[in-house]
């Protein structure tokens, strides 16, 4: 998988993450943001993106719903930190 992601970084265990989704639904159906959200962790999880959704890497999770969007529904993620022990 092509990610351009420092796995060193990724990979420390030592390492915070804060997790930010915007989910963009196709249709007014009513929609669980919650296992949306889970569902998206697994795979970030499962692609080796994140080492663990666990509270020890995933310190913040911000799910964010965006509304409809039809033509192009969609999950946008942005994964911030890489803090070390809370430093740089």
């Amino acid at each position: 998988m092509e990610s351009g992601i420092n796995k060193g970084v990724w990979d420390n265990p030592e390492r915070k993450f804060t997790v930010k989704i915007r989910v963009f639904n196709k249709d007014n159906r009513r929609h669980d943001l919650d296992n949306q959200i889970s569902t998206i962790l697994d795979a970030l999880v499962k692609s080796e993106i994140l080492r663990d959704d666990d509270q020890n890497t995933v310190t913040i999770i911000a799910a964010i719903y965006k509304g409809l969007d039809r033509d192009n529904p969609r999950a946008e993620i942005e994964i911030i930190g890489g803090l070390q022990n809370g430093k740089n």
